[in-house]
């Protein structure tokens, strides 16, 4: 479709193509993690307006749940926000978003460290008039804003679901005497006849599954280490890497602090306008990429989740590096300029960014 777009008009620069499959392939409908952080910026709003209330969230973050007891009204808010969106965060292991996490995010919203963008409206009539795209070619388009619309969708139902399925999990655990994380590792031909305690623990050591032409094989434990020991998996190094390329899911432009985020605990490193480093971003990510000024994965596509949340925040967005989260190593200081028009990365190592900057 990229190409389609640069034939329709070539005389045009890819930076303007790019920008036009960009919005092109945006979904209309709003995520309900996009629904999440409007609402959000509702409750921060609420705060602004009750001088006292805002003067209660003037604490540290030590201090927050005992500085806001009395305030009963607005914690019942939060706590259905919570239920209608703290499974967005949840992942396949949870435990997902609280009452404490998103009062800690509107902290962090009142006080500067946290901003959410208001979604840009997309106007596909001026790109397809644009272009000069036919009646068969705009309903392409359409169907795939609806097929990424509809991946996001599928992402965040899933991360619903494995939070449901944890509790009945948990029943489980608990009429057997294990723990939630062996439960997790019970296969679903063996609920009838549950695997022992002690081959469930060697799973949580280390497990190797192999599903094949509908037969699963399985090694645990030790036996597990011998298999991974001669599969000869080598992971290449990265090193001396002055620029390297990626598709654009976002256009712009930014400089500033790489973080790597990986995981939920490494969201506490992210400060606001760091660039957020990833092999692939999730929605239990989200706190962080709201205070990033571009998002960079090894991998991904068009309907990956790093491609629709950078069009909803509007921040550049370059996927499919394949070696960017592998090249920085912390706490190394670096720098790294993102041209998402292009997909290319300028690394600027051991140089500390003064203030966050967006050109």
């Amino acid at each position: 479709l990229l190409e389609l777009l640069k034939k329709k008009r070539p005389d045009l620069r890819p930076q303007d193509c790019n920008a036009a499959f960009a919005s092109l392939t945006t979904p209309s409908e709003k995520s309900l993690g996009r629904l999440e952080s409007e609402e959000l910026m509702e409750l921060a709003e609420f705060v602004k307006k009750d001088a006292k209330l805002l003067r209660a969230f003037e604490c540290s973050l030590e201090k927050l749940d005992e500085s806001l007891r009395d305030f009963t009204d607005f914690l019942k808010k939060v706590d259905e926000h919570a239920r209608n969106y703290g499974f967005l965060t949840y992942g396949a292991v949870g435990p997902g978003n609280s009452r404490r996490e998103y009062l800690m995010i509107i902290h962090s919203i009142l006080m500067g460290k946290t901003s959410f963008k208001r979604e840009p409206r997309i106007d596909y009539a001026f790109y397809e008039k644009k272009f000069g795209l036919t009646q068969a070619e705009r309903k392409v388009f359409e169907l795939v804003r609806r097929d990424v619309w509809f991946k996001g969708l599928r992402k965040e139902r899933m991360s619903q679901w494995w939070r449901a399925a944890d509790k009945v999990l948990a029943e489980i655990a608990r009429r057997n005497f294990l723990s939630l994380n062996q439960a997790k590792l019970i296969l679903p031909n063996e609920f009838t006849k549950l695997p022992s305690a002690d081959v469930l623990n060697k799973r949580l050591d280390y497990w190797i599954l192999v599903c094949e032409d509908g037969r699963i094989r399985q090694w645990c434990g030790e036996e597990a280490r011998k298999v991974f020991s001669k599969l000869n998996v080598v992971i290449p190094e990265v090193k001396d890497v002055s620029e390297f390329y990626g598709d654009c899911a976002c256009s712009g432009l930014a400089r500033a602090h790489v973080k790597i985020v990986n995981t939920v605990s490494d969201m506490k490193k992210m400060n606001k306008g760091d660039v957020l480093v990833s092999n692939a971003t999730l929605p239990d990510l989200m706190p962080a990429i709201h205070k990033a000024s571009a998002i960079v994965t090894d991998v991904g596509g068009i309907t990956c989740h790093a491609s629709i949340v950078s069009r909803e925040l509007g921040i550049p967005c370059i996927i499919g590096t394949n070696i960017a989260a592998r090249y920085y190593t912390e706490p190394e200081v670096a720098a790294l300029i993102v041209i998402a028009i292009t997909g290319i990365l300028l690394v600027i190592s051991n140089i500390i960014v003064g203030a966050f900057e967006r050109v």
